[in-house]
């Protein structure tokens, strides 16, 4: 989501006292404490990132059958929610615990704080950064592919594939760069990796922007522009339907292991009678004078060996993930993770349990 439209939906909060009455009264917020309850160690997690679509906008969507099929195939929490917006501060909120007090897409931050990464290195788990179209695992543009001059530009040029704003570890100075040049990877450098039997303990997986359903700008020469949303979830739908199967199917998806599919944060409203879902909150999300900014309802599907289908509803949100595989690897909770409101989602999980 760009800069410019999520200070506009940001304003329209504060603007109208309406919305906040909304909020206050039917946020999603929940105060109840869910006791956590241990889960046997996951073999592998796999987390995909898709980009702004809600829940109501794929369900039962012609565009997106695969979706659908997976949705009833899996586990599926309809209550699930991403943490605020725009888009950066969600993923940084999945691996920091935090969205480390921003409210924009500025790729040009940078942050000091613990991840999950320093988790798994200290505790010898192996872990990978999938990015679809990134050119080389450290590459410190913004955007690619562009000529160099726009390659380090806040706003996303005309036909830029990979985002910075969507690869989270290139955010953190706690993450060396010497870690990032051994563990980042573009798609089909994983894919080559999953087809000779390797598969990290813990892999991130973020599509390009025609791919995650974000989109290209609205601008001359974009293959995948933001305002053709048929195209977009066509495009979204295709890549998970070849992609998941390469997974499951391979020979190192056994065990405890588990994937996690789910979007960064609900669309932008198409009005003010939808604005309350386009910020609908789940415990840890952050407040804005006065008013809880969540991410809105997004699908969360749960993937993984001999499961069958089970829909639970649980008020989550990308800070329950990250919970959930602490809990598993016995990690200490990190941020927002720590918060006794906030739950794990152990219920979507394998059932193997600790012994």
């Amino acid at each position: 989501m760009s800069i410019k439209l999520s200070k506009v939906f940001l304003g329209l909060a504060l603007l109208f006292g309406i919305i906040w009455a909304w909020l206050r009264l039917g946020g999603g917020i929940t105060s109840e404490i869910t006791p956590v309850k241990p889960v046997a160690p996951f073999r592998h997690v796999v987390i995909i990132m898709m980009e702004n679509h809600g829940t109501s906008e794929l369900l039962n969507n012609p565009n997106t059958p695969y979706i659908s099929h997976l949705i009833a195939a899996y586990g599926f929490d309809p209550q699930y929610r991403g943490v605020t917006h725009p888009s950066l501060p969600n993923y940084l909120a999945t691996i920091s615990g935090s969205t480390q007090g921003i409210w924009t897409d500025n790729p040009g931050r940078k942050f000091s704080g613990p991840t999950i990464i320093s988790q798994l290195q200290d505790h010898h788990l192996t872990w990978e950064g999938v990015m679809q179209s990134i050119p080389s695992p450290t590459f410190e543009g913004n955007w690619y592919p562009e000529p160099s001059d726009k390659a380090q530009s806040s706003s996303a040029p005309a036909t830029a594939l990979y985002a910075k704003k969507h690869n989270p570890f290139a955010f953190f100075t706690s993450i060396p760069r010497s870690l990032l040049r051994t563990h980042i990877v573009n798609l089909h450098a994983f894919q080559r990796q999953l087809a000779q039997g390797h598969l990290a303990d813990f892999v991130w997986i973020t599509p390009n922007l025609c791919h995650d359903m974000h989109g290209e700008p609205n601008t001359s020469g974009s293959r995948c522009p933001v305002a053709n949303s048929v195209q977009l979830e066509r495009l979204g739908n295709k890549f998970l339907e070849q992609l998941v199967p390469e997974i499951t199917h391979s020979r190192m998806w056994h065990g405890n292991s588990v994937m996690f599919i789910t979007w960064d944060e609900a669309n932008a409203p198409a009005g003010l009678v939808s604005l309350p879902q386009y910020l609908a909150a789940a415990p840890g999300a952050p407040n804005f004078l006065g008013v809880t900014i969540g991410g809105g309802l997004v699908p969360l599907i749960v993937i993984a060996p001999q499961t069958r289908h089970r829909t639970i509803s649980i008020d989550c949100n990308h800070y329950c993930l990250l919970k959930t595989i602490e809990n598993s690897w016995h990690l200490k909770y990190l941020g927002k993770a720590a918060n006794p409101s906030v739950p794990t989602l152990v219920p979507l999980v394998p059932k193997r349990r600790v012994p």
